[in-house]
């Protein structure tokens, strides 16, 4: 596993490919398919990624991977996610895809809408996944899974647009009764973005939140 730190932030990188060359276990390089033999065992190992990190992002590298069946797809997707929320139980963390093709995102997207899924754990399942990785930087942003409602994905995308936005900002750029939306975003999907404490220029004992992406984003739209 790879660890850089970018703007204050710790990263934590693991790539599918290689998780796998590294069990003892066969399978078709750009195909995963097998739930027992394949989709179990890289999920534990992912696992293991994922409880030992703290205060960080573990991204999920995909590079490689062109297809794989829906059981495969369960395991590194909800089921994952699922260790996600039981480890944000005691432990500041964050999960993501990145280089995440269109055909496994819109999959992805299936699989953890599935009732199946939302009856297991009393948490609104969304993940956010890349669709490119470059000079340590994420673009191409996607939220997958249970439908987030359009008051507070507006909020997140500009979130994502910007890289760090205070609440006036939001209301600089056109989201009405921010603060109160900031506080649903919080309460319901505090896994999708960062909440940090800084001081203000203005004085150095006054402060505010501002809210930033789990990982830098390259948005070349924005100003």
């Amino acid at each position: 596993m790879n660890i850089i730190e970018i703007q204050d932030q710790k990263i934590e990188f693991v790539s599918v490919i290689e998780v796998l060359e590294k069990l003892p276990i066969k399978f078709s390089l750009g195909y995963l398919m097998n739930r027992e033999k394949l989709g179990i065992p890289l999920r534990k190992a992912l696992v293991e990624h994922l409880y030992a990190i703290d205060n960080s992002t573990l991204v999920i590298n995909m590079a490689g991977v062109e297809e794989m069946t829906t059981s495969v797809a369960e395991e590194i997707g909800p089921i994952l996610f699922q260790e996600l929320i039981k480890r944000r139980l005691d432990r500041d963390v964050y999960l993501t895809y990145c280089n995440v093709s269109e055909e496994i995102a819109t999959g992805l997207d299936g699989i953890f809408k599935l009732p199946k899924f939302e009856n297991q754990i009393n948490t609104r399942q969304n993940i956010v996944v890349f669709s490119t990785l470059q000079n340590e930087v994420f673009s191409g942003h996607q939220f997958l899974g249970q439908e987030i409602p359009t008051a507070l994905k507006e909020i997140l995308d500009v979130i994502y647009k910007f890289n760090v936005v205070s609440s006036s900002d939001l209301e600089e750029h056109g989201i009405k009764a921010a603060s109160r939306k900031l506080t649903d975003l919080v309460k319901y999907y505090p896994w999708l973005f960062r909440k940090i404490q800084r001081a203000l220029d203005i004085d150095s004992r006054a402060w505010a939140y501002f809210y930033s992406p789990i990982v830098p984003v390259l948005n070349s739209e924005a100003k």
